[in-house]
């Protein structure tokens, strides 16, 4: 595990916060950090893409599955209040959700992903240490950027 990475990232993002209280600033340092880290590693990540018969079968399916579930709720469900609190919250304006939402599904979530799984856990040590070190980093960066707001 990269723990200096995993415990830049938290403490990265509260630095932001509290210099200036802005979630924008975190964010775009927390990407920047994350996409350095990507960046970095990308011969070791590489391998990660390879796409087989398996692959492509396990991608329609939870495309499929995150589509279904992307609709379900609306039959149940009305999401206006955290629509409003998302786009208050972050990117206030009348598509601020659908920008929010786009902006994470394209950028943040894979970034994300590829940093803390591909780029901070190495395959190298102890799973054990490595995933309850991920976790617990993990949790100081959205528990931590939370607290200092």
């Amino acid at each position: 595990m990269n723990w200096i990475l995993a415990a830049t990232a938290p403490a990265l993002v509260a630095g932001m916060l509290l210099l200036t209280r802005q979630p924008y600033a975190a964010i775009v340092a927390y990407h920047a950090l994350c996409a350095a880290g990507v960046v970095g590693a990308r011969k070791r990540l590489r391998p990660l893409f390879a796409w087989g018969p398996s692959t492509s079968r396990w991608a329609w399916g939870a495309t499929l599955l995150f589509v279904a579930c992307l609709f379900l709720p609306l039959l149940v469900w009305d999401p206006r209040s955290v629509r409003e609190v998302v786009g208050a919250a972050l990117l206030p304006g009348k598509q601020a959700f659908a920008l929010f939402a786009a902006y994470s599904m394209l950028v943040h979530c894979p970034l994300e992903e590829l940093f803390w799984r591909g780029v901070v856990t190495r395959a190298e040590g102890s799973l054990a240490t490595a995933v309850a070190g991920n976790t617990f980093f993990f949790y100081l960066l959205h528990a931590g950027g939370m607290a200092v707001l």
